[in-house]
Order: C-alpha cells, then sequence, then structure tokens
C-alpha cells in the first residue's frame, strides 16, 4: 500500500469512528428531545443506548487518535487501526441492538475484533497467554449465548427482545435454564 493510500484509508477510518460518535450525538439530543425509543433493523435507540454509544464512539475515537500517534512507523499500523475499527463498529452495534441475532452477531464481531487486537504483536510470547485465555473464555460465553437464544426462541418464538421483555413481564417468571445461560454469557 502507498502512502498516499495509507493515509486515505487512515482518514477514512477515523471519518467512521468520528460518524459513530456524532451519530451518538445526534441520538443524544434526539432521545432530550424526544424521549420515546426508536426502533429500525433489530436495532433500539433510547437514553441507555444514546449514552452508551457515545462512550463507545467516543472512547473509539480517542484511541485510535492515540494509536495513530503511538503506533507512527509501526510496520503493521494500518492492521491495528482496522482491528481498532472493527472492534469499535462491533461494540456500538451491540450496545444498539434488540434482536438476539444482530445481537449475536455484534457480539461475535466484538470477540473477534478483541482477538486480533490483543494478538497486534503475535511474535512476544507475553501476548500469548492472554489471548488464549480471551480466546478460550470467549468461545464459552459464545456457546453459553447461542444456547439462551436458542432456549429463549424455543420458549418466547421471537427473537425480538422486545417482544420477549414484553412476555417475560406478563410470565413474570424466567426459566432457570435461560437465566443461568444468559449469566453465563
Amino acid at each position: 500500500m502507498t502512502i498516499s493510500n495509507h493515509v486515505k484509508e487512515q482518514a477514512a477510518l477515523q471519518f467512521v469512528l468520528a460518524g459513530l460518535a456524532m451519530a451518538a450525538v445526534g441520538f443524544l439530543a434526539w432521545q432530550a428531545a424526544v424521549p420515546r425509543p426508536l426502533h429500525f433493523a433489530g436495532l433500539t435507540v433510547d437514553r441507555l443506548s444514546a449514552v452508551l454509544t457515545l462512550l463507545v464512539g467516543g472512547v473509539g475515537l480517542v484511541v485510535y487518535r492515540f494509536s495513530l500517534r503511538y503506533l507512527d512507523g509501526e510496520p503493521r499500523q494500518a492492521h491495528f487501526l482496522r482491528a481498532l475499527c472493527l472492534t469499535v463498529c462491533a461494540a456500538y452495534l451491540l450496545m444498539l441492538s434488540t434482536h438476539l441475532l444482530v445481537l449475536l452477531a455484534a457480539w461475535t464481531l466484538t470477540g473477534a475484533g478483541l482477538h486480533l487486537l490483543l494478538t497486534f504483536y503475535s511474535d512476544r510470547p507475553e501476548s500469548q497467554a492472554p489471548a488464549r485465555k480471551k480466546f478460550v473464555i470467549s468461545r464459552v460465553g459464545d456457546g453459553a449465548l447461542v444456547a439462551a437464544i436458542c432456549l429463549i426462541y424455543r420458549e418466547y418464538r421471537s427473537f425480538d427482545l422486545q417482544v420477549i421483555l414484553g412476555e417475560v413481564s406478563r410470565q413474570a417468571v424466567v426459566s432457570d435454564s435461560i437465566a443461568v445461560l444468559v449469566a453465563i454469557a
């Protein structure tokens, strides 16, 4: 990749993260003006998710800017910055998701991005042990989350959290197996 393309890619990734932070500011302003949840495509913007996306987007942008300077001259800087952008975008999506399959996809992408970040210096032995632990723990959590989603779907016949929470509030009881698997995940 030429230096010009590298700079363009850095600017594009930074633009994406700045866009996420600005969208979160817009979400927060919208929720302050019209405090009603906004639902679209398995995502929900409410007051809590607006604050959380602002936190994710803001911290992601700050870490990106720091990484630009800290890793300046690093041969694999672009790899790290792409992994960071993937992780932040996936975490952002995770904060907004109210459809269990979207949530699972965002969870999985966040875990993959974190693994890429943890193994950035793959030649250093001290980076391998934490990456392996995180990988194993994440797979256990992934399995528990998939099992919980399957049980929830079997019980409520929906992947939409709004529908599921409505049913749970009417029933006032959640099966023990679902509660345990959600807690593990």
